[in-house]
């Protein structure tokens, strides 16, 4: 099984001219490279401080995430910091609770780690909970979620690792030897981005919480963030746009008997609009072609002359009330 190196390798390419052979040892340093990025893991939950201040002492509070994981992904590790004096209890998924008795010893708060060790390799979405319980009022200072790297990665299909083996100097190299070079070259998968997820609590206890999910019950589309959210997503074609399309998700309900809508704004205009009609809490359908601003690859930083995307959550009642706890936004 091939190495993954955590650290970034150099695929150099001064030995590769047009007409001239190229050295095992050139293929060498792309192969580690794929094995790298196939192994490196995903951000799927990135850091987010909850917009909604401190929270009352004793009770738990629920918050939804939505994780697109990568296959090769065998531990998501979770970091809850929490400003809190005395002991703060963090559950992932309903597992039993991981327990500080003092978080807010230090400044700023230090965060309560969780490995979720995965009992099989999936690619598919999935919805996620954390839920908080502090003794004392307990202010959520960040969550946040990462694939841990892989120290090895499988030579096959799924995985995309590349065997080092084949590659000798002074001897032939089988095509089939590249095979995971230009396959793992092909996947959009590798490096794909999840530009914002946003939460605050949809329960308390046991019980459905409309006290910090953004509402309205107006008819004209209103803004759910105070702030836009600035992203940059990654340039993946030539296909002469600005933008590359993105994907989003809702976790949303309305009153009963209520209808509403919801859609994503951005520099590159408005995307596709989805009725929520749901009147318990609900990861909503996705909504596609939302598009994002990506790289500008002229420029030495990326960043196009006129900096990141703002994009916003926007939402309306065709009838009743609609809430909107949690979102996210990937590439």
């Amino acid at each position: 099984m091939p190495e993954s190196s955590y650290s970034r390798g150099r695929a150099p390419r001064e030995g590769i001219l047009a007409s001239n052979t190229v050295s095992g040892s050139e293929w060498v340093s792309a192969a580690r490279l794929q094995n790298h990025i196939a192994g490196r893991g995903r951000v799927l939950v990135p850091a987010m401080r909850p917009d909604h201040g401190t929270l009352l002492a004793k009770n738990a509070y629920t918050y939804a995430f939505r994780i697109v994981p990568s296959y090769q992904a065998l531990v998501r590790r979770w970091r809850v910091a929490v400003d809190c004096s005395t002991q703060v209890d963090v559950s992932i998924n309903g597992a039993t609770a991981v327990t500080d008795p003092r978080p807010g010893d230090e400044s700023p708060a230090r965060g309560i780690v969780i490995d979720e060790v995965l009992g099989s390799q999936t690619s598919s979405e999935s919805a996620a909970t954390v839920q908080i319980t502090g003794d004392s009022a307990p202010t959520v200072e960040s969550i946040e979620c990462v694939e841990l790297p892989r120290a090895f990665i499988a030579a096959d299909s799924n995985e995309f690792g590349v065997e080092l083996s084949p590659f000798r100097g002074s001897q032939p190299i089988r095509a089939d030897a590249f095979e995971n070079i230009y396959a793992g070259a092909m996947n959009e998968d590798a490096g794909r981005r999840v530009l914002f997820q946003w939460a605050v609590p949809y329960m308390i206890g046991a019980s459905t919480s409309t006290s910090f999910a953004a509402s309205t019950t107006s008819g004209t589309f209103s803004d759910v963030f105070d702030v836009a959210k600035p992203c940059l997503a990654r340039k993946k074609f030539n296909d002469g746009n600005d933008f590359t399309r993105c994907a989003a998700r809702v976790f949303a309900w309305v009153s009963g008997g209520g209808v509403g809508e919801v859609r994503i704004a951005s520099a590159s205009g408005n995307s596709s609009t989805i009725a929520i009609g749901d009147t318990t809490p609900k990861w909503s359908a996705e909504i596609d072609n939302v598009r994002v601003l990506h790289e500008d690859l002229a420029e030495a930083d990326g960043i196009p002359s006129g900096g990141f995307d703002d994009v916003d959550v926007q939402f309306r009642a065709t009838s009743g009330t609609i809430y909107i706890a949690s979102a996210l936004l990937v590439e």
